[in-house]
């Protein structure tokens, strides 16, 4: 098994948001390696009806720090965009997103409401 590179350690997450509006979510992460490397960040989920979103956000960072990472998700304007989704925010490095096999850290889930 490869060693450990990143770690989240928290993330943040409104529990509502509209139709139409970004949502902003913020995922703080550790690069535990040894060396600067850029991390894509990835927040997404699907709703109770099936519905998808994503948002993503990048950030390079030295070996040992720790740092936020802002997280904008697009939400779509129609009447299908509204409902509860379960959002999950994972890390890849730069250069293996979005291969899921390259798939560095992944967070608990969390809910919002779109209305």
């Amino acid at each position: 098994m490869s060693p450990e590179i990143v770690r989240i350690n928290s993330w943040d997450l409104p529990a509502t948001g509209s139709r139409g509006k970004a949502i902003d979510a913020t995922v703080n992460i550790t690069n535990t390696g040894t060396e600067t490397i850029w991390f894509v960040v990835s927040v997404a989920g699907t709703s109770t009806t099936g519905e998808s979103i994503v948002g993503l956000g990048t950030i390079e960072l030295a070996a040992g720090a720790t740092n936020d990472v802002h997280v904008k998700i697009p939400v779509p304007g129609d009447a299908d965009a509204a409902g509860t989704y379960t959002l999950y925010p994972d890390v890849y490095t730069f250069d293996g997103y979005p291969d899921v096999g390259t798939l560095q850290a992944t967070g608990s889930g969390d809910s919002i409401v779109i209305s």
